[in-house]
């Protein structure tokens, strides 16, 4: 819901001018534009198209932690615990990184981009949010 409240003065620190404008509220309750989504159930619709880089994928959704948005896994470790290549699970999370899904903290360690999943309201989000831009900034700096 848009709400007008009217004119406003504002003064260009720079120049002194006095600027009047009009403003605008918009107030919303909640989170809005998202689809709630059964992951256990999702996952198992994903594994029938039986692709192995699908198998990460449901890996790496299936062990998320709800907190921090992180998950936590070497490729091998990965690698073995669902039976694909190392090689497989290394192209997987490339992909994964390269189309914004995650984005690497450590080795083995990863934090997945709250503008796609998060758990939890949109305070949560904003936090974990700030916290990936950062992660993201540090690696296009390596």
């Amino acid at each position: 819901m848009n709400k007008i409240y009217g004119e406003k003065e504002f003064i260009d620190s720079a120049t002194g001018e006095v600027i009047k404008t009009t403003y605008i509220v918009k107030k919303y309750k909640g989170d809005f534009n998202f689809h709630k989504v059964w992951l256990a159930d999702l996952l198992n619709v994903l594994e029938v198209v039986g692709n192995k880089k699908l198998k990460v994928i449901r890996w790496i959704l299936s062990n998320i932690n709800n907190k921090t948005n992180q998950i936590i896994g070497t490729h091998q470790k990965i690698s073995e615990k669902i039976g694909v290549s190392r090689v497989v699970v290394s192209q997987t999370f490339k992909l994964l990184q390269d189309a914004d899904f995650l984005v690497k903290e450590q080795n083995g360690v990863y934090k997945i981009n709250p503008l796609i999943l998060v758990q939890g309201d949109n305070k949560k989000r904003q936090s974990i949010l700030v916290e990936y831009k950062e992660l993201k900034d540090d690696n296009k700096d390596e």
